[in-house]
């Protein structure tokens, strides 16, 4: 059975809390299988968790309804990282301070702190670096380069969470949607978009989505 996870979308969590929406679909390009919602939090100060898939327990409707409470929401951690690491003797910042996996250091800087000692900036991000974070409006072209579309959604085996497709909006100038096969996917950054195997014509004779 497949799903649509709409980006977007409201996040419900088990005790009936909305407690935001999905910005970002994580897959793993490797295995095309979707592994995190990236859930907005905020009205005014926006923060980006992930949510591993396995912790939801519905999506229907354009609601995606969690398995966890809403506490246990906040827990999860956030997509990008930053701390500011204590310089050691020699210059040096201290290696694995706050995650388990090495930060990328940043020129060192001085503490905005009085007297406070020298730190190093490192930002990191909670999921692996070779993964894919598909966002609203993620450009969508033909292999000859011409913009098909844009990510509006995506689509999954619920149970494999395998990705089956790429729902684009705007393909070729048309209001209708269209359900790109995700075997049709060449290639996908999330600076440049996705790239398909395919001309554009093969994306037209598609049938429309919904």
């Amino acid at each position: 059975m497949d799903v649509d996870i709409d980006i977007g979308a409201r996040v419900w969590s088990s005790d009936g809390q909305q407690v935001g929406t999905v910005s970002g679909v994580v897959i793993d390009p490797e295995r095309d299988v979707v592994t995190d919602l990236v859930v907005r939090e905020g009205d005014l100060f926006n923060v980006d968790l992930v949510v591993p898939i396995e912790m939801v327990a519905e999506i229907q409707d354009h609601r995606v309804t969690l398995t966890i409470s809403g506490e246990e929401v906040d827990s999860q951690p956030l997509l990008n990282e930053r701390a500011y690491i204590p310089l050691a003797p020699g210059g040096k910042s201290a290696p694995r301070m706050w995650t388990p996996t090495p930060g990328v250091a940043i020129a060192p800087m001085l503490n905005p702190a009085w007297n406070a000692p020298p730190v190093v900036e490192e930002d990191w991000r909670e999921v692996p670096a070779e993964d894919l974070i598909l966002r609203e409006g993620l450009p969508v072209r033909a292999a000859d380069g011409e913009l098909v579309g844009r990510v509006d959604e995506l689509v999954e085996d619920v149970q494999s969470h395998r990705m089956e497709a790429v729902v684009v909006r705007g393909a070729r100038g048309k209001k209708h949607d269209k359900a790109i096969p995700a075997q049709w996917i060449a290639r996908s950054d999330e600076d440049t978009g996705i790239t398909l195997v395919v001309d554009a014509g093969a994306v037209e004779q598609l049938p429309d989505y919904h």
